[in-house]
Formats: structure tokens, C-alpha cells, sequence
């Protein structure tokens, strides 16, 4: 039962395809929080309580703009387009991640450490592996710890870019579709970066991307690798 729902919304223009600020504070109880309907151009403040919440994403929504605190409980996100959340967006403690889109895939961009270690459940809706919907984490520029194990991928897959710095990765065993390391242009920009829990094979085995590396200036001269590690680790 909820306890308290605060909700303060000023639209722009004459629909609310052009955006609105508002603000929405829940209390205790299974809340959802649809915005699905308040345009792209939005800016929120969300905060719900304990309870499993769910909140709706709006398409195009601009995550830079959002404030989103889901508190406790197991709460759920769901998106039908393009998310991107930024090193210094303010996107906590939500737990299951969910695409709604089935007719594409589409894909969730994350900075923010904080934000990914919430996470245990990203489920996309493709009907096969080729539209199958993607979480792509990309590295600070810092050393980075990128810890993928505890979640658990439905109809979905990850690819991580470390950037520069020495990395730790640790991709998921609960990724049937496998998992992909993209590496910079050069070994100065990569660092020296730590991937564990590495599964080699050709068959949803997962894959070290070095399509963007530089041989003598050029990039492409390598395009992946996935069969020659023998063990969980690979330096």
C-alpha cells in the first residue's frame, strides 16, 4: 500500500511531446511510475520507497536529466529505446533492467559503476540472438573495476570498452550469448587490463574486439579473438 505519492508536473508547449519537469516521491508499497507518456525532453526527480517499484521510461528519454532513486526493495526499469547513463548521472539502486521493445534491439550505455553494480537481471525482448538487446559499459578513462558476475542475461548480451587505465573486468556466467572486451587503438591507450571469468569457444564463446587497435597507424587489424584462452583468465 503506498504511502505517500507526490507528483508536480509543468508541461512546455501545448503537449507533453515537448517535455515536462516534475517530481514524483513515493512511499513504502509496489509503486509504478509510468512516464512513459511525458516526452523525451523531460526532467525528473524520482524517488520511490522501499517496495518492488517499477518505472517506465519514456522513448528518447535524456537519463542526464533524470535524478532517479528507487530505494529498497527489487525494483525494475523498463525502456523501449536507446538509454544512455553517464559517469555522473544519478540513476540508483535498481535492480532489474528491462526492455520492452520486441520489433528491435536496442541498447543500455553505461558510465556510471554505482549504477551497474545495482544491477542482478538484464532481460531484452528479441526473439533471436541477432536482435537480441545489449548492455554496453564503458570505462571511465580510470582504472575500473567492471564486475558483470552476478548478473543474469535473458534474450540479452554485454560488451565492455575499459578505456584507458589498468582495468578489472569480470564477465557474468549467466550469459548464453556471450560477452565481448573491445580494446583501444593502442597499448598505451588500454593499459593493462585483468578479464576473468573469459569462456572461449566459436559457439557463443566470448570475444576479444580488436577491430579499433593500430598496426604501424591503421586500425582493423585484428577484428576478435575468442579461442586461444585456455584458462578463466586472461591478461
Amino acid at each position: 500500500m503506498n504511502k505517500q505519492v507526490k507528483v508536480m508536473i509543468r508541461f512546455h508547449g501545448t503537449s507533453r511531446s515537448h517535455g515536462s519537469d516534475f517530481s514524483i516521491i513515493t512511499g513504502d508499497g509496489a509503486d509504478t511510475v509510468d512516464t512513459s507518456s511525458v516526452g523525451s525532453k523531460a526532467e525528473a526527480t524520482m524517488i520511490t520507497g522501499a517496495g518492488d517499484d517499477t518505472i517506465i521510461m519514456a522513448s528518447g528519454a535524456d537519463m542526464s536529466k533524470f535524478t532517479i532513486d528507487a530505494g529498497d526493495g527489487t525494483d525494475t526499469f523498463k525502456f523501449s529505446s536507446n538509454i544512455t547513463i553517464g559517469e555522473d548521472d544519478s540513476i540508483a539502486n535498481i535492480e532489474n533492467f528491462v526492455s520492452t521493445k520486441a520489433s528491435a534491439s536496442v541498447t543500455v550505455t553505461i558510465s556510471n559503476m554505482d549504477t551497474l553494480a545495482s544491477i542482478d537481471t538484464f532481460t531484452g525482448s528479441g526473439s533471436a540472438a541477432s536482435k537480441y538487446d545489449k548492455l554496453s559499459i564503458v570505462g571511465t578513462g580510470g582504472d575500473d573495476t567492471i564486475d558483470l558476475s552476478g548478473i543474469a542475461f535473458e534474450k540479452a548480451t554485454d560488451v565492455v570498452k575499459g578505456g584507458g587505465g589498468n582495468d578489472t573486468v569480470k564477465f557474468t556466467t549467466n550469459n548464453l550469448a556471450g560477452e565481448t572486451f573491445i580494446f583501444e587503438a593502442t597499448a598505451s591507450d588500454n593499459g593493462v587490463d585483468n578479464i576473468s571469468n573469459f569462456v572461449a569457444g566459436a559457439t557463443n564463446g566470448d570475444i576479444l574486439d580488436f577491430s579499433l587497435f593500430k598496426i604501424d597507424g591503421n586500425s582493423g587489424g585484428y577484428s576478435s579473438w575468442n579461442r586461444k584462452c585456455t584458462k578463466s583468465i586472461c591478461r
